[in-house]
């Protein structure tokens, strides 16, 4: 799997180095609670710099948000953000305040927000101009920024995701059933491409950010739980989706791991050999399965249509 991360069953190949030694932290990280409970924690720190440099990028298509994103990363971004014309579509309806005088209608496509967090000032104006440069003809527009408070504005665009995960219209909610898949970076088109694709099929409006460096994306349809009719296109579209980005050599958790959500796919992502060796890893920590039950391990579809509430909200 050439993806950049994945946080789907248990880190098995990080285990043992190359010098023979074994270290289990990589298994416990991760394990979501179903090998042990950790009680002290020693982590590493990388410097802080507050001094950054930040570029939005709006894009007209998929096509000019590809491109730039491969113009961008050589040059080593600390952040590489996306959101798409969606998100902001719906945000705009439900609180067109939160981004006046920041971006206007109509949206583009996609927007890209990169930061460069270099210690030399000069060395991150080099890279601006030149990423400029490079877009220019390119993107529709593209805005260099080293205030902070206008920074700050502009990092509204990519926190809009956190309005749009608390606004509900109609009995409608993003729901978060979808939200970690990433794929190798050279599909990061087929996948969006596909996802649009799967919603407009299910009638379905959606609001859609992520990691654009990554190829990760974070998606959350706006659907009525009260509905039987969206309860039941919820899980089709699980289905679905999770097809999608395993077909593109993809992994359906990123960064926020399997839970009970992805617990029926686990198999079906590594195949039986691997989810066979995850199970015995499960069962030689916790023989009586009295960690997190249900997490990873044991969860059906089936399981979690009695677990769906007939609503949504953060507040859950």
């Amino acid at each position: 799997m050439r993806t950049s991360k994945r946080s789907s069953g248990y880190a098995l190949a990080d285990v043992k180095h190359d010098d023979g030694s074994f270290d289990i932290t990589p298994l416990i990280v991760g394990s979501q609670g179903t090998l042990g409970v950790v009680s002290e924690a020693i982590i590493a720190l990388t410097p802080f710099n507050p001094a950054t440099t930040l570029i939005a990028i709006e894009c007209a298509d998929l096509d000019v948000a590809e491109e730039a994103v491969e113009q961008i990363l050589p040059f080593g971004p600390s952040a590489l953000e996306m959101v798409d014309g969606h998100l902001l579509t719906a945000l705009h309806k439900g609180n067109p305040a939160l981004l006046k005088g920041v971006i206007d209608p109509p949206f583009p496509d996609i927007v890209l927000l990169a930061e460069f967090d270099d210690e030399s000032g000069r060395k991150r104006a080099v890279k601006a101009k030149k990423i400029s440069k490079a877009l220019t003809g390119i993107a529709s527009t593209v805005k260099i920024s080293e205030d902070f408070d206008e920074q700050e504005a502009l990092w509204t665009i990519r926190r809009s995701a956190a309005a749009i995960m608390s606004h509900s219209e109609g009995g409608k909610a993003a729901i978060p059933i979808i939200e970690d898949g990433i794929v190798p970076r050279d599909k990061f088109k087929a996948l969006l491409n596909g996802l649009y694709a799967l919603l407009k099929k299910h009638h379905l409006d959606v609001a859609v950010w992520g990691h654009a460096g990554d190829a990760n994306l974070h998606v959350q349809p706006m659907m009525d739980l009260s509905s039987l009719g969206d309860r039941q296109r919820a899980f089709k579209l699980m289905d679905e989706y999770h097809k999608l980005v395993l077909s593109l050599g993809g992994s359906l958790s990123a960064e926020h791991n399997d839970g009970r959500l992805r617990a029926p796919y686990l198999e079906v992502q590594h195949g039986k050999e691997m989810h066979g060796l995850f199970a015995a890893v499960k069962a030689i920590f916790d023989p009586h399965n009295i960690l997190n039950p249900g997490v990873k391990f044991g969860t059906t579809n089936k399981d979690l249509v009695g677990k769906l509430r007939d609503s949504y909200s953060v507040e859950h």
